[in-house]
This record gives C-alpha cells, sequence and structure tokens, in this order.
C-alpha cells in the first residue's frame, strides 16, 4: 500500500516515542477485530528489539464495562427485568403477555439507553413527550411504528403507542432504580453511572497510559469520559481523519470530528492525524452493477480469482465487505476454491439459518392444530398435512430419518391424509415423537427442542468432512443458548406462559438475534460486516450491496421519541446515522488501491432501486478532487445458460417390442399414445409413477370419481328394468346424502368450506341429470360399468410386414342401455368434452389418422368400447348400436352421438366390427412399428398439463 495503515502508524508512533513505554499503555479501539489486527501489527514490526509485555487491550464497550465494575445483564434479561417492573406498576393493564410486551419493552430500552449515552434529562424529556401525545392529531398518519408485528389495528396501535409514551417516565425510574440496586446496567446507564460516580480508583496502576484511537461518532457520555481521561489521567486520543471530508463542511464523514472541534474550542492537533490521503493517492474504482444480490456474489468471486497470489501470501490486505449479512453463504459458495485461508468477522441472521426454518415449520404447525382444534369436537391432536409434510422434507430431519421421512410422505399420500392424528405419526419414530407430539407445557416443548438440536448435532458430527459444519455446529450452539436464557429468566422472574406465548417469544427474540462470526487468523482473504472494519486498511477492498437502504441503511428506528424531539435534544436520527456510515465507508477506502462497489440494479417491493449516494459522490465530487482517480462503472449480466434441451428419442428393439406385447391395454393408453409416445413410453413401458398429491379437495379427477359413482347408485335400481320416473323422484329426496356420504369415501375431512360449496355443485349436477332422465321414455339399462381386464382376455390381432402379434385390450364401460330397439353405449364425461364427429367411412393412413384423433378423443374411446362389446357379447346381426358421450355439466343439450359431420348419429352393428378393428388396429400398427422411435409430442398445450414435462425439460 501507498500509505500505511491507520493501525501500523499508531503502532510506529507508539513505540518511537520516548515518554512512554509498550507495556505501560491501555490501548482502547473500536471493535474486537481492531484489537487483533494491532495485536498482529505490534508482534510483526521490526522496530521492537527485544521482547516486551503487550499493552492491554480493550474495545471501548469493554473498557467502560471494566471500569463501571458492574454486571451487565443480557437483553433478555433486561426485558424480562422491565416487564416484571412494568407488571408490577400496572398489573391490570395490556399488554399481560410478555410475548406481546417484547416489541414495545424492546423499544422501550433502545430509548432509555439513548437517553443515558446521551445525558439528557429524562424526566423533561418524558415530560415533553407526554404532553406531545396529548394532541391526537399530531399521531395521524404517523408511520413511527409501522415496523410493529402484531395482529392490532393501526387504532390500536396509536393508542398503545400513545399508553407507552405516557408511563416511561415512571417505567424508567423504577427499572433503572432496581438495575443500581442489584448493581447491573446496560450500556448506556453504565456511562451514566460512571460520570455520575465516578470510581474512585481506576483499575489499572497509575503508571499507565490510556490511548483511545479509531474512534469518530462519540456519544455524549462516551466523550465526556474519554476528555475525562485526557484531563486527568494523561489520556491521548488519535483519531484517523482526512481533509477531504474534514475540511469541506458539507461532508457528512467529517460531521462528528467538525462538531467536536467546534464544542471543544481546544487544540486537538497534537492527538489526531488529519491526512491528505483521499485527494493524493492514486485509486482504481470499479462500480459493478449486476440483476439480484446472489448475482454479486458470484461476480465477486470470479474477480477474486485475480488476487489469489496476495491472499495466500498472508498479506490480509483483500477484504470482501458484506454491507448485507444474509449474502454470506452465496459469497461463500462463490469464492474460488483455490482460496484455502478465509476469515470470517461478522454478524449473521440467526433467522437465516436451516434450523430457524425448522423450528418456524414445527411452531406453525402447532399454531395451525390450534386453530384445528378450535373447529373440530374431536379432542385427539389433528395436524395439517402440509405442515407434516414441509417438516419431513427439511434437510435435517431426513438427516435424522433417512428413509423413514420419505415412507412416511408416501404413506400420507397414498391413503390420502389431509388431516393427521397425531398418534399416526409419534409411535413410529422417537425423531417422530419429539417433532409431533403435541407438548403438554412449556418445559416439555423445551425439552424437545434441546432433543432435537442435539440429535441433530450428533448426525452433523458424523460428517466425515466436518470442516464446513463449523458454522452449523455455531448457530445450532446459538439456538441452545437462546431458549436457555429466556427458561432461566422466565424462572426467576417467576412469569407464567403456556406453550404458545413462548414459541411466538422465541421467534421474536431469533428473528432480531445474529451469530457472531468471530474469526481469529489474521491471514488470507477477509470477509466483514460494514461496522467490522472500524479503524482497519487494505489494499483490496470488495464492498457488496452498495444500495441506498442498506448502505446507508435505512430508517429501521423502533422509538417511542419522534424525530421533532430527537432533533431537538440531540439524540440520534437518520441524518446522523447516515454521517456514521459515510465516514466509515470513505475511511474504508481511504488507504486502499484497489476499490470494487457491487450494486443491485432491480427495483424493490416498492420499486425503489439503484446506487447508493456514496456511488453518487464518488463518480460527480470526488472524481474532482483526485486527478489520480481511475472510475470505471459498467453492468455485468451473469451469462444464462438457455441451452435448447436436446429432443428424447427412445428407438425401438426386440426387446421393446416383447414388452409392448406384454401389456393389457385400454382407451386412456392408446389416447396417451396418440397425444404424446413418449409420455405413452414413460407411464406405460417404465411405469413412472405419477406425482402423487394430497387432495383436501375435489379435483377434477376425484370430482369425476364421485360423480361416477353416485349415477352407478343410482341407476343400478334399474338394471335389465326400464327407467321409472316415479322411482327417481324418490331417489333425488335422499341425494344430498348420498353425495355426502360418497364425498366422505375420497375426502375425509368435509368441514371446510370449499368442499361444502363442491358437495353443493355436485348435488346440483346430479339433480339435473335425474331431471334430463325423467323428460326421456323407453330407457331400459343392459349394464353399468362393465369391466373388461386381463381375466376377460378381450383379445386383438394384428400384423406387421407379415408378423403377427395378439394382444389384451381392457376397459370399463360406464353404461350400456336401450332406447327401444337401438343398444347405446355411453361414456360419461365430466368435464369439457368435444364433439362426436367423425368419418367413419372415409379412414385415412396412420400417421393422418392419428393426427386426426388427437383431437378426437372422445371419438376413439366410444369405438374402443364398442369394440369390447362387440368382441364379447353375442349379439344379432340386426342389433343397432348408438355410441354417445354423457356430458354431465351440461345434458341439458342431450347426448352427443358419434356422427358423419352434418347428419343423424350412426346407427352401427355387427358389419362395423372390421371397420373397427382396422381403425384400432392401425394404431397399435404405429406403437408396434420398430422403424419409428418414442418421440416428443410438439404441442405445447398438451404438454402444459402432462406428469412428465420436468423429465422432457418442455
Amino acid at each position: 500500500m501507498s500509505e500505511s495503515k491507520f493501525l501500523q502508524k499508531l503502532v510506529k508512533e507508539l513505540i518511537d516515542r520516548k515518554d512512554i513505554k509498550i507495556a505501560d499503555l491501555i490501548i482502547v479501539l473500536p471493535t474486537h477485530r481492531s484489537l487483533l489486527f494491532f495485536k498482529k501489527y505490534l508482534q510483526k514490526d521490526n522496530l521492537l528489539k527485544k521482547p516486551l509485555w503487550s499493552p492491554r487491550l480493550y474495545s471501548l464497550p469493554d473498557f467502560i464495562k471494566k471500569l463501571s465494575n458492574l454486571i451487565f445483564p443480557s437483553q433478555i434479561s433486561l426485558l424480562f427485568k422491565l416487564f416484571k417492573v412494568y407488571k408490577t406498576l400496572y398489573p391490570e393493564d395490556e399488554p399481560k403477555e410478555f410475548d406481546e410486551f417484547y416489541f414495545w419493552g424492546d423499544m422501550l430500552l433502545s430509548d432509555f439507553n439513548e437517553i443515558d449515552m446521551y445525558l439528557l434529562n429524562p424526566e423533561g424529556i418524558f415530560r415533553n413527550l407526554n404532553e406531545l401525545t396529548q394532541i391526537d392529531t399530531y399521531f395521524e398518519n404517523k408511520d413511527e411504528i409501522s415496523d410493529i408485528r402484531e395482529n392490532l389495528t393501526q387504532k390500536d396501535i396509536y393508542k398503545r403507542y400513545k399508553y407507552f409514551s405516557t408511563r416511561m417516565e415512571n417505567l424508567y425510574d423504577n427499572f433503572t432504580n432496581l438495575l443500581r440496586e442489584k448493581r447491573e446496567a446496560y450500556y448506556g446507564l453504565a456511562l451514566r453511572q460512571i460520570i455520575e460516580n465516578p470510581p474512585p480508583q481506576p483499575f489499572w496502576p497509575a503508571n499507565k497510559k490510556i490511548i483511545f484511537a479509531g474512534f469518530n461518532a462519540l456519544t455524549t457520555a462516551e466523550e465526556k469520559i474519554i476528555n475525562t481521561f485526557i484531563k486527568n489521567h494523561n489520556a491521548e486520543i488519535y483519531w484517523d481523519m482526512d481533509k477531504y471530508f474534514v475540511d469541506d463542511f458539507l461532508h457528512e464523514a467529517g460531521y462528528f470530528f467538525r462538531k467536536m472541534m467546534s464544542a471543544t474550542g481546544r487544540d486537538i492537533a497534537r492527538w489526531c492525524w488529519i491526512d491528505d490521503i483521499l485527494t493524493e493517492t492514486k485509486k482504481n474504482i470499479r462500480i459493478i452493477g449486476s440483476a439480484g444480490d446472489i448475482s454479486q456474489a458470484k461476480i465477486a468471486g470470479s474477480i477474486i480469482k485475480g488476487f489469489i497470489e496476495e491472499i495466500d501470501a498472508d498479506t490480509t490486505d483483500t477484504v470482501l465487505v458484506l454491507s448485507d449479512e444474509t449474502l454470506l453463504f452465496p459469497l461463500l459458495n462463490s469464492l474460488p476454491p483455490e482460496i484455502k485461508k478465509i476469515n470470517v468477522s461478522m454478524g449473521y441472521p440467526l433467522k437465516s439459518t436451516p434450523i430457524y426454518a425448522l423450528i418456524s415449520s414445527i411452531i406453525k404447525m402447532y399454531e395451525n392444530e390450534k386453530q384445528l382444534s378450535s373447529l373440530s369436537s374431536e379432542t385427539s391432536t389433528t395436524l395439517y398435512y402440509k405442515d407434516v409434510i414441509e417438516i419431513l422434507m427439511h434437510p435435517y430431519i431426513n438427516l435424522l430419518l433417512k428413509d423413514k421421512s420419505i415412507q412416511l410422505i408416501n404413506e400420507i399420500k397414498n391413503k390420502n391424509i389431509s388431516f393427521v392424528k397425531e398418534d399416526f405419526i409419534s409411535t413410529k419414530d422417537e425423531v417422530f415423537n419429539i417433532i409431533f407430539k403435541k407438548p403438554e407445557s412449556v418445559d416439555n416443548f423445551i425439552e424437545n427442542i434441546y432433543n432435537l438440536l442435539i440429535q441433530i448435532r450428533s448426525e452433523i458430527s458424523k460428517d466425515k468432512e466436518k470442516d464446513w459444519r463449523i458454522i452449523e455446529y455455531e448457530y445450532l450452539y446459538q439456538f441452545f443458548i437462546i431458549i436457555q436464557q429466556i427458561q432461566d429468566e422466565i424462572k426467576e422472574c417467576d412469569i407464567k406462559i403456556d406453550v404458545f406465548t413462548f414459541w411466538r417469544l422465541l421467534k421474536r427474540i431469533i428473528s432480531d438475534t445474529r451469530i457472531p462470526f468471530t474469526g481469529e487468523p489474521l491471514e488470507g482473504l477477509q470477509i466483514m460486516g460494514f461496522l467490522e472494519t472500524r479503524a482497519l486498511d487494505f489494499k483490496n477492498v470488495f464492498i457488496l450491496s452498495v444500495n441506498d437502504g442498506i448502505l446507508p441503511a435505512g430508517k429501521h428506528d423502533k422509538t417511542f421519541i419522534p424525530y421533532e424531539i430527537r432533533n431537538h435534544i440531540g439524540l440520534p436520527t437518520p441524518g446522523l446515522r447516515d454521517a456514521v456510515y459515510s465516514y466509515n465507508f470513505y475511511r474504508l477506502i481511504k488507504r486502499a488501491e484497489n476499490i470494487y462497489l457491487f450494486y443491485n440494479t432491480e427495483s424493490d417491493e416498492l420499486g425503489k432501486s439503484g446506487k447508493s449516494r456514496y456511488i453518487e459522490q464518488l463518480i460527480y465530487e470526488y472524481s474532482e478532487k483526485n486527478p489520480n482517480l481511475t472510475i470505471k462503472e459498467e453492468i455485468i449480466t451473469l451469462p444464462v445458460k438457455s441451452e435448447t434441451p436436446k429432443p428424447i428419442i427412445i428407438k425401438k428393439d426386440s426387446g421393446l417390442i416383447e414388452r409392448l406385447t406384454n401389456l393389457s391395454y385400454s382407451a386412456t393408453s392408446l389416447l396417451t399414445y396418440i397425444n404424446c409416445p413418449l409420455s405413452f413410453y414413460f407411464k406405460y413401458i417404465l411405469q413412472i409413477k405419477e406425482k402423487e398429491e394430497i387432495i383436501e379437495s375435489a379435483d377434477s379427477s376425484v370430482f369425476g370419481i364421485i360423480i361416477h359413482r353416485i349415477l352407478y347408485q343410482i341407476y343400478s335400481n334399474f338394471i335389465d328394468k326400464i327407467i321409472n320416473k316415479n322411482k327417481l323422484s324418490e331417489i333425488k329426496k335422499t341425494l344430498a346424502e348420498s353425495v355426502i356420504t360418497e364425498y366422505k369415501n375420497h375426502i375425509p375431512n368435509i368441514e371446510t368450506g370449499k368442499n361444502q360449496i363442491n358437495i353443493e355443485i355436485v348435488t346440483r349436477i346430479i339433480e339435473r341429470t335425474i331431471s334430463y332422465e325423467s323428460k326421456q321414455n323407453n330407457i331400459k339399462i343392459i349394464a353399468l360399468e362393465k369391466k373388461y381386464d386381463d381375466t376377460t382376455k378381450v383379445g386383438f390381432d394384428f400384423a406387421i410386414a407379415g408378423k403377427k402379434y395378439s394382444i389384451i385390450l381392457k376397459g370399463i364401460i360406464d353404461r350400456i342401455d336401450k332406447e327401444d330397439d337401438v343398444y347405446r353405449i355411453i361414456d360419461y364425461k365430466t368435464g369439457a368434452t368435444g364433439d362426436a364427429v367423425f368419418n367413419m367411412d372415409s379412414i385415412p393412413d396412420n400417421e393422418t389418422l392419428i393426427e386426426r384423433l388427437q383431437k378426437k378423443n372422445d371419438v376413439l374411446q366410444l369405438l374402443f368400447y364398442f369394440y369390447l362389446y362387440l368382441a364379447t357379447e353375442n349379439l344379432s346381426k340386426n342389433d343397432r348400436f348408438k355410441l354417445g358421450i354423457y356430458p354431465i355439466r351440461k345434458i341439458v343439450d342431450g347426448i352427443n352421438f358419434l356422427r358423419k359431420p352434418h347428419q343423424e348419429p350412426y346407427l352401427l352393428g355387427l358389419n362395423d366390427l372390421e371397420k373397427i378393428k382396422k381403425l384400432i388396429g392401425m394404431i397399435f400398427t404405429d406403437i408396434f412399428d420398430i422403424n419409428k422411435p418414442f418421440i416428443q409430442i410438439e404441442d405445447a398445450d398438451t404438454c402444459k398439463y402432462c406428469h412428465y414435462k420436468d423429465i422432457c425439460c418442455k
């Protein structure tokens, strides 16, 4: 690097000074990460001639904790204590449950902490806030608390917001008094106590000297404490500033330093470095826009290949900064495998981990179960099948159960169980019992989660390549710690909560928790969150997600104190927060030579998008100040692999032909072949099963089955008899009951609204059918659902190139009846139907016939059934037949009988048997032709509903 890094410069300065000894120093830096780098530079500095005792090193928060000598409870513990104070003061008021209080309590703690960090008078703020809340119109259309996730109306939210605002002073006084009595504190309260009651004796010997370094935006209390040490304890402070943003009074990055200089009126130049690096050093800045967040990670991974030699040389001069922590895993998966040394130091949202998804699924399952139980009179636990399957398909459950989870999913699908009984699952495996057995208490639920986490960790530990599992160990551990903390606090505060309250509380806390990845090895590629880079410098800087709303972060304030008051009294506002981000951004690129800034070009859900304002500042402001700057801006689109899938062609051989001869053929199988030969191959030769789905309400196929069964029940009363209109009227009276009974046979749970509607639809359709039949005369039922299968042995012979083949046909004819002297072969259709127009006297060649039948499926079905009947019954040459499609939904229009165009229906007989056999034989000739492979159909509409479209990639 052209300039020494800030911490290297600090090390050299302290070593060169003759008035101090390194061993007598206390170094206070912004972060733990900066302490590690300081220690590294100190160890490697060639100015050290002999071994020395290391100085004491502290981050500022740790220094304050050490100085205060107080106990710092966890955030969860503080919230429970605040809730206990709240319930003591207002025992009858809402909210009564801790999980409802959590959001509001978290907001209260945040405000209390800020009030103390800025040494403000709580009484004055709360009084002003109380007066302001009395002005109802002020709160109209306000959005300060739009991030609340509770199930409250906007009016309720405003009411509760005002309610808490009027009680803040009382809560603050009682809560802080409680903490003082226990010698406990949150960070802001500790700062206030140090200033109000300075410790009589510092925790270090008198000869120690304190060095504060690398700070920018200090709170009022932090600034006062540091100034006190500078004045009374000979402490010193080193800044890392640059003239570019300090001298420009409009530049937000220098806001806090200029404010401090103006307020102190002192010459602090002795303890600070105001360099002129940003405008004088050579820099190469590359600004890259790409569509989507993942693409940023992939592009960064490809560019960083050019820095592998530097990374492997252990220079720690390359950093990847993630403004959006959720990109950590996509980035890790996008890095070149050649990079062997990677160090992650950042927080990662716990809610983005697989274990969070699993626990959330379990919670959702029992929340849904609670709703189901409120709608049902059954006492046993009933689980919604989608919740059960979602859990069973989770990777961790598959890891634990291997094939058992898949077997259970198949059993649920095969039995069409839409509402699963707890005892159906829990007895099958211990893990099932942990997950699906409804917990009886909070302790029981916690025990179940503990057992689940332990079993998952145990299974993960069996992985031979364990290195990449370390991150999983970390977030499993974090889950364990959070649950343990909640359980301990519940017991200590003696708060009674039920299982559902615990679930909601756990989800809330997990949503706000980050996994602290704090890698120690200072070598190779560094991956950090944006704020972890404070006081650190790198030669090569990659920053992802440089978008407005992320860098700087958007407005996400959780506060009871409105902007106007915050701005007036000096509490942080979005503008001040932007100044913090701006300083960190410019300080990070200050000593860098190669800077890569990535941003997402896509719009978000609100229509907003675009690069961060920092990019615009670099292009239009910074470029004018630094003549040695090179900026390149570009949009990179990842190459999309859109290879046209190769056509699937299955050639026939003798073995395949033999398999064809062993099949039994139905009208449906022939229609499948006509519509798509490859689909026929998948279904009937390979016997690939169609994807099974749980049917919660009647889909088209089940709808048809139900109607077919009810029609069978009705007309079975008239087999070998003329349909009696009076009898039909009697049947119609009990129809509704029959529909419900039959519907339950296929869809056990009929209480849902959709099923109730479907039952009503089926009833009305059958009523219309009965009404139609009542108007017909002399209809005699011959047979219903006449079945032809392998036992019936309906043979069919044909020949190809002199070679004879003999196969078996099968099928079920819905209805055979007789109108006067004419037989009718009837096929019920509950869905859409086409016309039954087909010229039997002009049968074309094979290919033309198949092409014609692709749009005449109903015709082929009728002819196929007619052949089955003629081939098996002893009929007279004088017998005449009509073949008809019975359109159930539109039966008022009558039966669609097979006919020539614009002519009366065909009257067919035994003389037509050979003609029909020839037509069917032509289809089999096509199927058995060894020179005709099974190929895909080109019709996109046919593929749309095909079960095998994923295999074909169409």
